[in-house]
């Protein structure tokens, strides 16, 4: 046959189905909106997360006054309906469906907290801050576990939203080890802006200072918790710095002598006064000890 015909042939039966297929959809169409909703099917996507549940998403139909077997599917406005469901707060995202069988299919994301943030100066001033670091309220009716963070002031300004996102980054690093998980059971915002982890273990402090390398310097602590503190009396040390490229820096910052110096001193004082030599003092600074020789 030539080609041409079969062409032609093929473009004739195409209009032909053209009617065929608009009348099915529109029989379809008048099929669904003479129907009543069959049911409605709700799925939470994080469900690990209690936000949000499935009883409140039920009561948003229900104030919308859609009820299942009552409600024509013609009578359902999906856009209204996702935009009533948004108003809740703990709601990121819900995408919202009429199934073939005429039920609703409903499927919602929640919002995830990252670290909660408590103001020192008043405990009404706490909340979360989700994984864009926007401000995220506290629930009636579920708490989430998350670090908490305390600062003296956090607001709006450019350089407090990037101690916002610093603090979402350093959140998300220590839940996702459970090491640090463990052993850090606070994070605090000093006065130089810097953050500073209060581990459940110990008297210390360790000042981290900003986030940028934050994985070289947790390696380099845990480094030390490892070898160093097997040497080392944790009771020696209140304060322990990472803020310093390669380097772990132990402080006594009381300014006190040492316990393991006191009679090491002792003796050493005995022993010269002993040989009628001039007497030493020690004073020892962030754990530094220097002595001085002062002739009689």
């Amino acid at each position: 046959m030539n080609p041409r015909i079969k062409k032609i042939g093929r473009n004739i039966l195409f209009l032909l189905s053209v009617p065929a297929i608009i009348g099915a959809f529109v029989f379809a169409n008048s099929n669904k909106q003479n129907e009543f909703c069959s049911g409605i099917d709700i799925h939470i996507v994080n469900n690990e997360l209690s936000f949000v549940t499935t009883d409140d998403i039920s009561k948003i139909f229900e104030n919308e006054d859609i009820r299942v077997d009552e409600t024509l599917v013609s009578a359902i406005h999906i856009a209204q309906l996702e935009e009533a469901i948004r108003t809740n707060p703990w709601v990121k995202q819900v995408d919202i469906f009429v199934a073939a069988d005429h039920s609703l299919k409903v499927q919602v994301a929640q919002k995830k907290a990252m670290v909660r943030i408590q103001l020192v100066d008043s405990s009404d001033h706490a909340y979360y801050l989700d994984e864009e670091a926007n401000p995220l309220k506290l629930s009636e009716q579920y708490i989430a576990k998350v670090p908490v963070l305390t600062a003296t002031s956090l607001n709006y300004s450019i350089e407090d939203m990037q101690l916002k996102r610093e603090a979402v980054q350093l959140a998300e690093y220590i839940q996702n080890d459970s090491f640090w998980n463990a052993m850090v059971s606070q994070i605090h915002l000093n006065q130089k802006q810097e953050f500073e982890l209060i581990p459940t273990l110990g008297e210390h402090l360790i000042l981290l200072g900003r986030i940028n390398d934050l994985d070289n310097k947790m390696k380099r602590l845990l480094l030390f918790y490892q070898q160093g503190m097997n040497t080392l009396d944790w009771t020696k040390y209140d304060e322990i710095d990472l803020r310093f490229d390669r380097q772990v820096v132990a402080r006594n910052t009381k300014v006190a002598v040492l316990p393991s110096r006191v009679e090491e001193a002792k003796k050493e004082e005995k022993l010269l006064l002993e040989k009628n030599k001039p007497t030493t003092s020690v004073v020892v600074k962030n754990t530094k000890q220097t002595s001085s020789t002062s002739k009689h």
